[in-house]
């Protein structure tokens, strides 16, 4: 059982992933100080590190929300036609950088060493749904080809969504992307 110490540390970690998340939106991982923290979750600067080990452990807590969130928008897109799943999915992957900017970059730009497994992890999940799409589009293609595509699929994808994020120059023609999107899934996809 739980001590109410245990109890304690707990909500203010809670607290903390919150208002972490809230600080990173506005700021990015830069807006995220000890002092302030503490200030906006009403306890002691040390209190803070009896709940979370350093603000790389927090990062990492708010990644994990921001995946969860990624993942379900991802899985979120069925469709009878798989073809048409896939580029739903590309286009919820986009939509979902849009709402989500300061977050997004975050989780690309942040990785912690000691959370290396579990970034992998995550991103086979996320993998897995491309897969599974690629699998109902192309039943025959071998396993290996198919779990290689999906990787090149998101990584296309991604690049896309990568080039527009802050809107420089880039080739990106300004309000195409979902286009591009889907001719590149399209193309990656056809047999």
């Amino acid at each position: 059982m739980p001590t109410p110490t245990h109890t304690r540390r707990m909500a203010l970690r809670d607290k903390l992933i919150l208002i972490a998340e809230a600080r990173i939106v506005l700021g990015g991982p830069e807006a995220l100080r000890a002092r302030e923290l503490a200030k906006d979750s009403g306890c002691a600067v040390g209190a803070i590190y009896n709940s979370v080990k350093d603000m790389g452990e927090l990062v990492h807590a708010v990644n994990e929300r921001t995946f969860v969130k990624l993942i379900s928008t991802i899985a979120e897109c069925n469709d009878v036609d798989a073809l048409e799943e896939l580029t739903n999915m590309a286009k919820a992957y986009h939509r979902f950088v849009q709402s989500n900017k300061s977050l997004w970059r975050v989780l690309f730009t942040t990785p912690d060493p000691a959370y290396r497994d579990w970034y992998q992890a995550i991103f086979d999940q996320l993998q897995t749904h491309f897969e599974t799409t690629l699998e109902r589009i192309q039943p025959n293609m071998d396993a290996q080809k198919r779990s290689q595509l999906a990787r090149a699929t998101f990584a296309a994808i991604h690049g896309i969504v990568l080039l527009n994020y802050d809107e420089a120059v880039s080739g990106m023609p300004p309000g195409q992307v979902d286009r591009l999107l889907v001719l590149t899934v399209k193309q990656l996809a056809s047999k």
